[in-house]
């Protein structure tokens, strides 16, 4: 199961009103916001950060914030129970396939 599937169906079980827009990917919300038609503060930017520093064991989390705003990386380290955090490269995200599911990090800001 793709991690999308994992959040379309967690999003369901909740009973989450979503609409999903096909679109080709694009790394900047500015952008996405474009296509997609939606003004940039009605979008949401989507990043797995790698938390380091309070242990010797890495942690994964799923930050997700309002396409108009920055991630805060020394806030989500310090919420995760870090003092690091930074973008997890594509192929470094060994534990982010648990995170929709609930039993990865979620922190609310």
């Amino acid at each position: 199961m793709t991690t999308f599937d994992k959040i379309t169906r967690l999003l369901d079980s909740r009973g989450v009103s979503f609409e999903v827009i096909e679109h080709p990917a694009e790394g900047r919300s500015d952008a996405i916001s474009k296509i997609r038609g939606n003004k940039l503060s009605q979008a949401a930017k989507a990043m797995v950060l790698q938390v380091t520093g309070s242990t010797p064991e890495i942690r994964y989390v799923l930050a997700i914030v309002p396409g108009d705003c920055k991630v805060n990386f020394k806030h989500i380290a310090k919420l995760a129970g870090g003092k690091k955090s930074l973008v997890c490269r594509a192929g470094n995200s060994t534990g982010t396939d648990r995170l929709p599911d609930g039993s990865g990090s979620a922190v609310q800001l």
